[in-house]
């Protein structure tokens, strides 16, 4: 008789054994996606004002379609903050602020610094566990596509080739949003 409460306990530790790591791995994601939100609203700071202090020139063009992007994926991670109830104001704050700054006095260095951090971070985001439900994971691979697209416009900007870097992002942006090449 006490054989069968005994069998449901173990089954259901089990069970708990089995859920345990998937709450482990959707912590991870939301605090993976919580960074990357993050990382958009710096970029969304930074981006539009290194495109306006570069105005007229193959630099300035590359920006302007760095910004295009941005603003233009800006729905989408809404959705996701507001799907893992990550709301909250977001702005570059500081980080912005001091990358601004070192873009203006050390222009090469962040643009080369900036093309690093990036291809470390895209492969950070690579060995992020999503959790398996379809919306997730395609938001993911879209992340995870678009940090590619920029590491590659990045590479090509730190070694002077703005106008390649920005027809990567306008190639990029007109495949995922519809939108003409700029």
């Amino acid at each position: 008789m006490l054989r069968q409460p005994l069998k449901h306990l173990v089954h259901m530790l089990c069970l708990l054994a089995l859920v345990r790591p998937a709450v482990a791995d959707d912590a991870a994601y939301l605090a993976a996606l919580d960074k990357e939100l993050d990382n958009r609203a710096v970029a969304l700071d930074v981006v539009p004002a290194l495109a306006e202090r570069h105005a007229g020139t193959a630099q300035g063009r590359f920006w302007s379609a760095y910004a295009v992007l941005e603003a233009a994926q800006l729905p989408r991670y809404q959705a996701q903050a507001r799907r893992h109830d990550l709301q909250r104001t977001r702005s570059g704050g500081f980080k912005a602020q001091a990358s601004l700054a070192f873009s203006w006095l050390q222009e090469k260095a962040f643009v080369k610094m900036l093309a690093n951090a990036t291809a470390d971070y895209l492969a950070e985001l690579q060995a992020v566990q999503r959790p398996g439900d379809a919306e997730t994971q395609a938001f993911w691979a879209y992340v995870i596509e678009q940090e590619r697209v920029q590491v590659e416009a990045l590479a090509q900007a730190r070694e002077g080739d703005y106008d390649a870097a920005a027809a990567t992002l306008q190639r990029f942006v007109a495949e995922q949003f519809n939108a003409p090449l700029q």
